[in-house]
């Protein structure tokens, strides 16, 4: 009874233009990113979809700045689980690993806004991601998980 009032959602928003990022705004629709593909797909995309959409392909930024909301997910079990690895590919377009792929980055504070919910609880981790080199936030612990109460 309730999915009338469900907002309109888009998985894998990955290949957009300023078009399709207009009519998003403009529906009110919740794009629904997989931050880990950014970089996993990188040298396949860019070879795929050619120079020109491949400018276009994967950039959160623009539906962010179009005041789109914008939700982040893994897609277990193609990528990995942990938040911690979409934040850092968010941060830093490149493998946790160090190895280059070139996707395109948010900034820490947009990356972790977009990657956390304050209303799920709350998570401890060994350091604070906002605080820690964009390259080691995958390696983050989590300390302790307190989920909100139902």
């Amino acid at each position: 009874a309730d999915c009338a009032a469900a907002a309109l959602r888009i998985e894998h928003a990955q290949v957009l233009d300023d078009h399709l990022i207009e009519r998003m705004a403009d529906l009110g629709v919740v794009a629904c990113i997989q931050p880990g593909f950014a970089v996993s797909d990188a040298a396949t995309a860019r070879r795929s979809l050619g120079r020109d959409r491949f400018d276009e392909a994967y950039r959160w930024d623009l539906l962010l700045d179009a005041g789109i909301p914008v939700i982040g997910g893994s897609d277990f079990p193609i990528e990995a689980l942990s938040p911690l690895v979409g934040l850092q590919r968010l941060c830093t377009g490149d493998f946790e690993d160090g190895k280059r792929a070139g996707a395109w980055t948010l900034p820490i504070d947009k990356a972790f806004a977009l990657m956390t919910d304050e209303t799920c609880g709350t998570v401890t981790l060994s350091a604070d991601p906002r605080e820690t080199p964009e390259d080691e936030i995958a390696h983050l612990e989590v300390i302790e998980t307190t989920p909100s109460p139902v």
